[in-house]
């Protein structure tokens, strides 16, 4: 047999019709081959996959891709990339939002679906329950509760309904013994921290079971946590949000935060709300004299000195050739990327020009304790100004 040798075969076959096969079999092709003689010889001993790929005729390769390719179709390969664990997973276990327009594109595992949506409700996130890939491909499907409850057990659903109906009515707190939602007693339009559930457990209203239920327990606890946070505030360079109360801790940029819990917009200098496009604009702007800095880390104290009020009166003509510029070169933003980087390019020239200005008046308020902050704010007061007036056009950037 080792000697006998392998054909190479003829293209063009002979293609017989659709055979008389049931409607549920694969709509397969018979295939006659001729035969030619051979250009190589290969031992039997000696052939491999690759041998026996390269000795097949061109038009078997195309038939056996176009088989392969009709049973995909069919459903033969029940198989699907999850995008979440990228894993190929059964078909079977794939999980798609019904008003998701990718679909297939968005598919995931049910145990990738299960853990993600677990971990939103664990946190809280309840009205948040989207697809996982939202925003892509104009993806704004929301995950139903009929989907909901087909992935996840009672606890959780249970835990969910929890907090749907506390996000619907802040006033109410859940009972740490045995779950029931209760609504608090109010006295003079305020709360009564005691909260009593129907099951007669006693609890705290803003701390739960963190404390005893004795006389003065909740304010003793908020002293207490009160100092922990200024350490903590101290230690790691946190503040909290003035809208929530949430622990910040700023790593880089500027001085434009947004909450990560209430989305709330806010100074990192002043601690202030700051709420609207002018709002924005004008507190970060150098003309104003009871603003703050937004690339620079000056304090709240430094900020409301006499020399910072004299150095904000010196850096006027700075702030006015910047509102010159930026009023000049508004219309050419209509025209996209060429228009702002020909206004960048303008306003960044003029900076340059009021630099050395700049360097002038901060030289001559050195001996009187002006500090780089004080410099920086008179050498940029042009490109300052005019970040500040596209806030107050466009809104603040994120």
């Amino acid at each position: 047999v080792g000697e006998e040798p392998i054909a190479r075969a003829h293209s063009g076959p002979n293609v017989f019709g659709r055979s008389t096969m049931d409607e549920d079999q694969m709509d397969l092709r018979v295939l006659r081959v001729q035969s030619s003689p051979v250009e190589e010889r290969i031992p039997e001993h000696q052939l491999t996959h690759g041998s026996l790929h390269r000795l097949m005729p061109a038009d078997m390769h195309g038939a056996f891709r176009s088989v392969s390719r009709m049973l995909n179709s069919r459903g033969i390969n029940r198989e699907f990339r999850c995008v979440v664990c990228l894993d190929n997973c059964s078909i079977d276990e794939r999980f798609i939002l019904r008003d998701c327009p990718a679909q297939d594109r968005h598919a995931t595992c049910r145990a990738c679906a299960t853990q993600y949506y677990t971990t939103q409700i664990e946190e809280g996130r309840v009205n948040a329950l989207r697809c996982p890939s939202y925003g892509s491909e104009n993806c704004t499907a929301e995950l139903t509760e009929e989907a909901l409850g087909s992935l996840l057990g009672k606890p959780v659903l249970d835990k969910y309904h929890r907090f749907m109906a506390m996000s619907e009515d802040t006033f109410l707190r859940e009972c740490p013994y045995c779950h029931e939602l209760v609504c608090p007693a109010f006295y003079c339009k305020r709360v009564v921290p005691d909260m009593l559930c129907g099951n007669g457990h006693i609890f705290c209203y803003h701390h739960s079971n963190a404390h005893s239920t004795e006389l003065g327990a909740c304010e003793a606890y908020t002293q207490k946590r009160l100092r922990e946070n200024r350490k903590l505030l101290a230690r790691y360079n946190m503040k909290a949000c003035p809208s929530c109360g949430v622990l910040t801790e700023k790593t880089s940029g500027c001085n434009h935060m947004t909450c990560a819990s209430c989305k709330a917009d806010w100074c990192w200098t002043c601690c202030k709300v700051v709420a609207g496009r002018g709002g924005f604009g004008w507190h970060y702007n150098p003309s104003n004299p009871y603003g703050c800095l937004q690339f620079q880390a000056a304090d709240g104290e430094v900020l409301q000195t006499r020399l910072t009020f004299l150095v904000r009166i010196l850096s006027l003509p700075g702030s006015f050739l910047g509102l010159l510029v930026f009023c000049a070169t508004l219309p050419l933003w209509s025209t996209c990327c060429v228009g702002m980087l020909a206004s960048f390019i303008v306003i960044m020239a003029v900076t340059v020009l009021w630099l050395p200005i700049g360097l002038f008046f901060s030289l001559i308020l050195t001996p009187f304790g002006a500090t780089g902050d004080h410099a920086e704010m008179l050498v940029t007061a042009p490109f300052s100004t005019c970040w500040a007036l596209t806030e107050c056009c466009f809104g603040p950037f994120e």
